[in-house]
C-alpha cells in the first residue's frame, strides 16, 4: 500500500536584519520516491506552495512564529511538522542620502532618500558648514541662505527613534554669480561629415578606420579601399592629427597629435561683465540709444556637411557654402533673438522714433530675405563680425588670424525680423556663414569685452566667462538672457569639443625608450593660439610670450616620428583658478575605453590600417596638476573641482617689466589644473615611479622653472599641446 511521506526541514539560517528566514526540506523522504509539493505555513498568515525543497520568507514584525511544513506526493498523501523561530530584527543606524540644489547664495538640501532598515527615522539635522545648523526636524527638506560666498560642505545627520545616526555630505560653491562646467561623454562625440573633408587640405585622419563618417562615405566624401579596416569609426572615437613637417602619414619627420572629443555643458547665472548695455557677442550699432528691458538669444553653431551645403547652395542661393570647397571648417550660425523695440534700436540701429508699424517697415527694407543677395543691415552685421575676426588687411580687437590660420570670412548674412504691432517685441532670426566664428566666439567667452588685441599678453586683463580659449566649438548651443546694464547674464551652453583631450606618454625607467612607456589621456586648459606671426598683417599672437625656438615640451604622441624629442612651445597653457561659485564636475566613463601603445605602434605610421595598437581598458586616475587638486571618486569615475579652488600656477603675464620672454615672466609652462587617467589593470600600463627630466625652463626665473619643471613624485610630465598646422584656404 502507498506510504505518506514524512516531512522534515531545518532553519538553514536567519536574516535578523531583514527578518528574513530561510528554510530547507531536503531531509523530507517518501517511501514511494515521489514528493510533489512542499507547502509551507509562516505562521502570519502567509503560505507558500513550492516543487523545490527550499523557501525563504521575510516577517513584517518581531515575534516568535511557528513554521509549519506539508509535503504532498503525487498520490496525495501527505505528512507535516513544525518549528518555532524567533525573529528580531536588531537597531541599525539609518543611511544618509543628501542631494543639494544651489541658486547663487541659496542651497536647498534633500535628504529624503535616506533610509533606515527599521523604518524608524525620526529626524534630519542639516549642519550648512558656516557655523549654522537646521533642526533637528522630522522634515527631510532644508534650506539656507549664506551670508559670505566661498565653499562650504553640508552636512546631514539623520537619527532613529532608538538614537543610532548616519550621516552624508556634499560639497557647495555659493556666491552672487555662478558658474557651473559639466564635461562628460569623453570618446563618445561621433564624428561629423565634415571631418572628412579635413583630410584632404589638413591630414585629420581617423584611427584603425578609413574614414570618420559613414555618411561621407554614402556621399563619396570619403572612399574606402582596403577591405581589412573598417569603413568608418565606432565608438571610442579618436582622432591623428599632423603638427608640421608633413600632413600625410609615413613622413620621417612625422610628428602628429591623438585626440579624443567630449562634451561640456556651462550653466552660468548672473554672471558680470556681459549684459543688454554692451553683450560683447551681438553688435551695438546706436551706443546713444537708451539700454531695453528685454534680450533673449539662442545661438546655433555647427560645421556644413555636404546635405546642407548642398541645401543652402542649390536650393537657398546662399554663396561662398559650395561643398565642393568645403575643406571641413565652414560654419554656419543660427541666431534666434528676442527683444524689446528700444533694445532693437540699441543692438541693431532701428530709428529712435520709430513705431512698432515703423520698425516692422524699417527691417523689412535694411533686410533682404533671399540669401544670395543682403541689406544694408545684413552688410553692417557681416563687416561688423569680420572687423572684430580680424579681415585681412588688419587686425580686429578679437583678431583670430594665429589662432584659425586665415583671416575671419564671411559668406553671407541673412535676417528676417518680426516686429509685434501692439508691444514693439521684436523676434529677430540672423544666419551667418563664415570661416572663423568658433574662434571669435571662444575670443569673446574668455576676454570678455576686454581686446584680445590689445591684451593678448596678459591673461590677467581676461574679463569673460570662461577660464580658457579654446575655439574648436562643435554643435554648439548657447542660450540665455542678458541683464541691464551694470548687471550680469544667465546661460546654458553645450558644446562637442574637439583637438583638445589628448593622448600622451609617460618614460618608466630609461626615459621615452618605447619598452615600458606608459599612455595617459590628459585634460587641462590652454589658450586659444598655436600659430605665430602667419601673416604679416595679423602678428599678435599668445605664442609670443615665449621665446622662438624654444624647446618646451617633449613630444610624446604614440607612433610619432619625433617620439620622445623636446619640441618648442605650439600651444600656450594658462592658470584657470576656480572662484566661489565656480564648479567642474567631470564624468568619465566607466567601460572600456582605448589607449594607444606607444612601446609596440610603429613609428611614423599610417593610424588608418591597423598599426596603432590598441590597449581596451577602463581608465583610471593617475595624477593632476597640481598634485591632490580636486577630488576623485574612483567608484563613478567622476573628478570634481569646488571654487574659490587655487591652482598655484603663474598668473599669465609678462611681469613687472611687461616684456615676455625674459626672467620675470608669470606664464604657465603647464596647463593648471590638469588631470591625468591612465588604463586600469592593462599588462604593463601601470603609474609611474620616475619619469625624465623636466624640460628646460623658460628664463633663469624661479618661479618661470618651477611652473615648466616636472618634479618628481607628482608623476607629471607633458603638458597638452594644441592644435597645429598651416592652412591653405581657398585663396
Amino acid at each position: 500500500l502507498p506510504q505518506p511521506p514524512v516531512a522534515s526541514f531545518v532553519v538553514s539560517s536567519v536574516d535578523q536584519l531583514n527578518r528574513t528566514v530561510y528554510v530547507d526540506a531536503s531531509g523530507s523522504s517518501d517511501p514511494n520516491g515521489n514528493i510533489a509539493s512542499y507547502n509551507w505555513s509562516w505562521g502570519d498568515g502567509t503560505w507558500t506552495n513550492l516543487t523545490t525543497a527550499t523557501a525563504s520568507h521575510a516577517y513584517g514584525t518581531d515575534a516568535d512564529f511557528v513554521i509549519n511544513l506539508t509535503v504532498i506526493d503525487t498520490t496525495s498523501l501527505s505528512g507535516s511538522t513544525e518549528m518555532s523561530v524567533h525573529v528580531e530584527q536588531p537597531s541599525v543606524a539609518p543611511t544618509a542620502v543628501l542631494t543639494v540644489t544651489r541658486n547663487l547664495m541659496t542651497v536647498d538640501a534633500d535628504a529624503s532618500a535616506s533610509f533606515d532598515p527599521n523604518g524608524n527615522i525620526a529626524t534630519y539635522t542639516f549642519a550648512w558648514g558656516d557655523g549654522t545648523t537646521t533642526g533637528p526636524q522630522a522634515s527631510p527638506l532644508a534650506s539656507h541662505v549664506y551670508s559670505s560666498a566661498g565653499k562650504y560642505t553640508v552636512t546631514v545627520t539623520v537619527e532613529d527613534s532608538t538614537n543610532l545616526q548616519g550621516s552624508a555630505a556634499k560639497t557647495v560653491s555659493v556666491a552672487a554669480s555662478t558658474l557651473d562646467y559639466r564635461y562628460h561623454d569623453f570618446f563618445n562625440v561621433p564624428y561629423g561629415e565634415w571631418w572628412d573633408y579635413r583630410y584632404i587640405k589638413y591630414g585629420d585622419l581617423p584611427i584603425n578606420a578609413e574614414c570618420f563618417n559613414q555618411t561621407s562615405v554614402a556621399d563619396g566624401v570619403c572612399t574606402p579601399n582596403h577591405p581589412n579596416t573598417p569603413d568608418f569609426e565606432t565608438y571610442p572615437y579618436t582622432n591623428w592629427y599632423p603638427l608640421p613637417g608633413s600632413i600625410r602619414p609615413g613622413n620621417p619627420t612625422n610628428n602628429p597629435l591623438v585626440y579624443a572629443p567630449y562634451l561640456f555643458d556651462v550653466a552660468g547665472v548672473n554672471v558680470a561683465g556681459y549684459n543688454r548695455s554692451e553683450p560683447v557677442f551681438l553688435p551695438v550699432f546706436n551706443y546713444d540709444a537708451p539700454v531695453g528691458s528685454e534680450l533673449n538669444f539662442h545661438w546655433y553653431l555647427q560645421y556644413l556637411d555636404k546635405a546642407t551645403g548642398d541645401d543652402l547652395t542649390l536650393n537657398k542661393g546662399c554663396p561662398g557654402v559650395d561643398p565642393k570647397f568645403n575643406d571641413g571648417f565652414e560654419i554656419r550660425s543660427q541666431v534666434w533673438l528676442t527683444l524689446d523695440l528700444a533694445e532693437s534700436k540699441r543692438i541693431f540701429g532701428v530709428p529712435l522714433s520709430t513705431t512698432p508699424s515703423q520698425a516692422q517697415a524699417w527691417w523689412n527694407s535694411n533686410t533682404n530675405n533671399a540669401c544670395g543677395t543682403q541689406g544694408l543691415l545684413e552688410d553692417q552685421v557681416s563687416s561688423w563680425f569680420q572687423t572684430l575676426g580680424g579681415p585681412a588687411g588688419t587686425e580686429g580687437k578679437y583678431d583670430i588670424v594665429n589662432s584659425f590660420e586665415y583671416q575671419y570670412t564671411p559668406f553671407y548674412t541673412n535676417i528676417t525680423a518680426v516686429v509685434d504691432s501692439s508691444t514693439g517685441e521684436t523676434r529677430v532670426y540672423l544666419e551667418h556663414a563664415a570661416w572663423g566664428t568658433e574662434v571669435l566666439l571662444a575670443r569673446m567667452f574668455y576676454w570678455g569685452n576686454a581686446s584680445y588685441q590689445l591684451n593678448y599678453l596678459d591673461s590677467t586683463n581676461a574679463r569673460g566667462w570662461w577660464g580658457m580659449e579654446l575655439g574648436w566649438l562643435e554643435g554648439m548651443n548657447f542660450q540665455g538672457s542678458l541683464g541691464p546694464a551694470g548687471g550680469g547674464f544667465d546661460f546654458n551652453l553645450s558644446a562637442a569639443m574637439q583637438y583638445h583631450f589628448q593622448q600622451l606618454t609617460f618614460p618608466r625607467t630609461g626615459g621615452y625608450d618605447r619598452t615600458d612607456d606608459v599612455p595617459y589621456w590628459t585634460w587641462g586648459p590652454i589658450l586659444s593660439d598655436y600659430t605665430n606671426d602667419y601673416s604679416p598683417k595679423h602678428p599678435i599672437s599668445e605664442l609670443d610670450r615665449y621665446p622662438s625656438p624654444y624647446y618646451g615640451y617633449i613630444h610624446s604622441t604614440p607612433g610619432s616620428a619625433r617620439y620622445g624629442q623636446n619640441l618648442t612651445y605650439d600651444y600656450v597653457p594658462i592658470r584657470w583658478d576656480l572662484v566661489a561659485g565656480q564648479t567642474w564636475n567631470f564624468q568619465y566613463p566607466t567601460g572600456n575605453v582605448v589607449f594607444y601603445d606607444p612601446n609596440n605602434t610603429p613609428l611614423g605610421s599610417d593610424p588608418r590600417y591597423g598599426a596603432y595598437v590598441e590597449v581596451h581598458k577602463p581608465l583610471a586616475y593617475d595624477s593632476t596638476k597640481p598634485s591632490g587638486y580636486g577630488t576623485w571618486d574612483v567608484t563613478n569615475n567622476t573628478w570634481g573641482v569646488y571654487g574659490p579652488s587655487l591652482t598655484g600656477g603663474p598668473v599669465g603675464n609678462a611681469g613687472a617689466d611687461g616684456i615676455p620672454g625674459n626672467s620675470d615672466d608669470r606664464y604657465a609652462l603647464e596647463s593648471w589644473g590638469a588631470i591625468n587617467v591612465v588604463a586600469s589593470g592593462a599588462a604593463g600600463f601601470a603609474k609611474i615611479t620616475s619619469h625624465a627630466s623636466a624640460p628646460p625652463a623658460l628664463g633663469p626665473s624661479s618661479e618661470s622653472a618651477a611652473a615648466g619643471s616636472a618634479r618628481s613624485g607628482d608623476f607629471y610630465v607633458a603638458t597638452v599641446p594644441s592644435r597645429v598646422t598651416t592652412r591653405s584656404r581657398l585663396d
